[in-house]
């Protein structure tokens, strides 16, 4: 795909179980143009303590009977280390499912920022400060 070439890229449920996250969402940034959007919905580590413990604990588990899928991703850091910029996140609950499964986050508008990328320009390892931004619509 070229450079630039996408106003939106739509992603949901799916960056829980890639092994290379950042990689794909570099990738998602390369492709959109300048003002593009990034939706997503997406499942990941809860912002209540007594939910991560179980989250850390059971992910080993979830990713052999979950074809790779991460109970444990903070999708807030995640997205943000890779080149977005959110004015605000949705956090959320599914209800009727358990809470170490379904702690949802959802974007409908996350826009690139306008930065050049290679494909070696993307970092290995995210390591940004422990941060939350939680803000309602």
């Amino acid at each position: 795909m070229e450079d630039s070439s996408y106003d939106c890229v739509a992603c949901n449920f799916t960056l829980c179980s890639i092994p290379d996250v950042t990689k794909a969402l570099f990738e998602i940034n390369r492709v959109l143009k300048r003002r593009g959007k990034f939706v997503f919905l997406e499942h990941g580590l809860s912002d209540t303590s007594k939910v991560q413990v179980w989250q850390h604990l059971l992910n080993p588990l979830q990713k052999i009977i979950g074809d790779g899928c991460h109970l444990n991703r903070d999708m807030d850091q995640i997205v943000r280390s890779a080149a977005f910029e959110m004015k605000s996140l949705k956090r959320f609950q599914l209800h009727l499912l358990p809470k170490i499964i379904c702690h949802c986050f959802s974007r409908s508008r996350s826009q690139r920022v306008d930065r050049k990328f290679n494909e070696r320009s993307y970092p290995e390892k995210i390591s940004l400060p422990k941060y939350k931004v939680i803000e309602n619509e």
